[in-house]
């Protein structure tokens, strides 16, 4: 009764208080439509994908018939359990950032909920798996065995180390011999082209030397892409 008081408080308090605004409710399953159609189809393709599946898949099944303001912190943990041991640590982890991207939309657009705090989480220790590379001789191996495009294509990958989507997203003039450098403009993803990653990896990289009569050999036999 006491701790019901004290909340009572707190509730009749905001009410009270001069600033105060009637706050919007909905099911999480209600306001899930209107942030997708509204904000997650202006994310780029692959974010936008991944996020659908996690509603699909993990938050709606389980948090879709509450209201927004019922997904506190005893509920997010109880959903965080839930998926422990059903998906890896980092499927978990970009499941929580989903819910607390449409949380933290909802409150922004007036609805009544709370936030998602990840260190007030309690999560299971993620296990780092070993990263898996070829050694120099196995990627010079590969280089050399390879047919055009491959050989080219894997031998900008290993000089350079970028991600697979800015590989098939790179273009003639992204090439620039005189300064020796790689502009990363858009990394392609299913078929389409789309923004990098990240502000960071639109840094130009360095174009090493040996990698620079092949980029130019390739060049002479290249054609444009129709499809692009």
């Amino acid at each position: 009764r006491h701790l019901a008081e004290r909340q009572l408080e707190q509730v009749l308090g905001r009410i009270n208080s001069t600033d105060y605004r009637p706050g919007r409710m909905a099911t999480v399953k209600q306001f899930s439509e209107k942030w997708e159609d509204q904000v997650l189809k202006l994310y780029k393709p692959s974010t936008a994908r991944s996020a659908k599946a996690h509603l699909r898949c993990h938050i709606l099944p389980l948090l879709g018939k509450m209201n927004l303001d019922e997904v506190g912190p005893q509920m997010q943990q109880q959903f965080a359990a839930h998926l422990s041991g059903k998906v890896s640590h980092k499927t978990m982890l970009n499941i929580l950032g989903t819910l607390s991207s449409l949380l933290g939309r909802a409150r922004k657009w007036g609805y009544v909920c709370g936030r998602v705090q990840m260190r007030d989480l309690i999560l299971p220790e993620g296990e780092k798996a070993a990263p898996r590379f070829f050694s120099p001789g196995q990627a010079r191996g590969i280089v050399e065995l390879a047919a055009e495009p491959y050989r080219t294509m894997f031998a900008l990958v290993a000089m350079t180390g970028i991600r697979a989507g800015e590989l098939l997203g790179l273009a003639v003039e992204d090439l620039d011999f005189q300064r020796r450098l790689i502009f990363i403009r858009r990394s392609a993803w299913r078929g389409k082209l789309q923004t990098p990653k990240s502000k960071a990896s639109q840094n130009p990289i360095p174009m090493p030397e040996a990698l620079v009569p092949m980029l130019q050999e390739h060049l002479k036999t290249w054609a444009p892409n129709v499809d692009r």
